[in-house]
C-alpha cells in the first residue's frame, strides 16, 4: 500500500455553526444562520429572546456593551441553552426611570450543542473508518499544523477518497453539510467541508469532516457504533484527502473546546493514537483486534443490521446490499 503524504486542515469545521453579531435596541430580529435574536418591548419590560430553528439544542451567549436606564429583572444568565425548534429569553430589563428613554446594545454568538455536556470517562471510540487497510494518523493531539487551542484534541486520518466513514460512537445526527465538491487553501473554503455532526447521549458532539458528497445519514437519525455515515473525501480547507475527527462541547462564551478521548484497543484503558502511526479499522466492538467483554456497555448495531468492513449490508435473509443508507433502511424486516 502506498503511503499518503500527510494532509492538513485548518480546524474551521464549525464556521457555519458559530456566529456573532451586534444589534441595537429596537432593531427588530436578526438571524445568523438558523438562530435568531430579537428585542421585545412589553411595557414596562424589555427583553432579548433567542429562537432556535435547528433540530438540535444550541448555546446562545449575549454580551451587553451598552445599557442605559435599565436594570435586570429578573437576573438571567447571559448564556442559555435553547432547545430545538424553540425560543427562550436571554435577558430581561425594567426601566430605572419610567419617564426616560431606554437603550441597549449587545453582541451575541451561538454554537450548536449544550454547554452542560459532560464527557463520560468510560466512553471508548472505535476507529471512525472501515475498509480493509490501516490508515495513518497524519495529525493528532497537539498537532503542529492546526490542532492547537480549541482544536487540540483532534485527529486527521489520511485515506483515499471513498473510504467508508463509520460512526465511532452511537448518537443522533444533528447536522449534515453536504454537496460541496472542491477544496483549497483560501478563506472561501473554510465553510465548504462536507461534514456530519453526531450528538452522543452525554451531549458531547463528534465531527466527521472533509467527506465526499453523498452523506448516508440525515438530521435526526439515530446511528449506532460502526454504522456507515458517509465516505471520505477532500472537501473544504485541506491540502489532501483525509478524515478530520474530533469530539467537542460548546463553552459558555459561544465558542467550542475539543475533548480528550480514548479509542478501543482490547483493554478497558484504551489508547490515544499517535502521529505518523498506522491504525487498523478492525479495532472495535466486533473487530478481530479487540477482545470481547472489554467495551463496558458500548452500543452496537444489531447483528442483522451491521455493515461489513467494505460498507455492505449483510441482511438477515442473506442479501448483500452496498448502499449509502443504514442497513435498517434497506434490509427486509422479518
Amino acid at each position: 500500500m502506498g503511503r499518503l503524504s500527510p494532509p492538513i486542515a485548518i480546524p474551521c469545521l464549525l464556521v457555519a455553526l458559530l456566529s456573532a453579531a451586534s444589534l441595537d435596541a429596537r432593531a427588530g430580529e436578526q438571524c445568523r444562520g438558523a438562530v435568531c435574536v430579537r428585542d421585545v418591548f412589553e411595557d414596562p419590560a424589555a427583553y432579548v429572546e433567542a429562537t432556535n430553528h435547528t433540530s438540535a439544542p444550541v448555546t446562545v451567549h449575549v454580551e451587553f456593551i451598552q445599557r442605559y436606564n435599565l436594570r435586570p429583572y429578573p437576573e438571567l444568565p447571559d448564556t442559555q441553552i435553547v432547545a430545538a425548534h424553540s425560543s427562550r429569553k436571554i435577558a430581561q430589563f425594567l426601566p430605572i426611570d419610567p419617564y426616560m428613554e431606554i437603550s441597549f446594545r449587545y453582541t451575541w454568538a451561538w454554537v450548536i450543542g449544550d454547554v452542560r455536556a459532560t464527557h463520560g470517562p468510560a466512553a471508548r471510540y472505535r476507529m471512525p473508518f472501515g475498509g480493509t487497510d490501516p490508515r495513518m494518523l497524519s495529525q493528532g493531539v497537539d498537532g503542529a499544523f492546526t490542532h492547537k487551542g480549541a482544536h487540540r484534541y483532534a485527529f486527521d486520518f489520511a485515506m483515499p477518497i471513498g473510504t467508508p466513514i463509520l460512526a465511532a460512537r452511537g448518537g443522533t445526527v444533528i447536522r449534515v453539510s453536504d454537496g460541496h465538491t472542491r477544496h483549497g487553501l483560501t478563506d472561501d473554503f473554510l465553510s465548504k467541508a462536507n461534514a456530519v455532526l453526531v450528538m452522543h447521549d452525554d451531549r458531547t458532539i463528534a465531527s466527521y469532516a472533509h467527506l465526499d458528497p453523498g452523506a448516508g445519514v440525515r438530521e435526526g437519525m439515530r446511528v449506532y457504533t460502526g454504522e456507515l455515515i458517509g465516505f471520505s473525501g477532500n472537501t473544504g480547507f485541506t491540502t489532501g484527502p483525509h478524515l478530520h475527527f474530533e469530539v467537542w462541547k460548546p463553552l459558555p462564551s459561544g465558542r467550542i473546546t475539543t475533548l480528550p478521548i480514548r479509542f478501543h484497543n482490547g483493554t478497558r484503558k484504551g489508547f490515544v493514537p499517535g502521529e505518523m502511526a498506522w491504525y487498523s479499522p478492525t479495532c472495535h466492538a466486533e473487530g478481530t483486534a479487540c477482545e470481547p467483554g472489554e467495551l463496558g456497555g458500548a452500543e452496537s448495531v444489531p447483528a442483522a443490521m451491521q455493515k461489513d468492513e467494505r460498507g455492505a449490508c449483510r441482511c438477515a435473509n442473506g442479501a448483500v446490499i452496498t448502499t449509502h443508507l443504514p442497513c435498517r433502511m434497506v434490509c427486509p424486516r422479518r
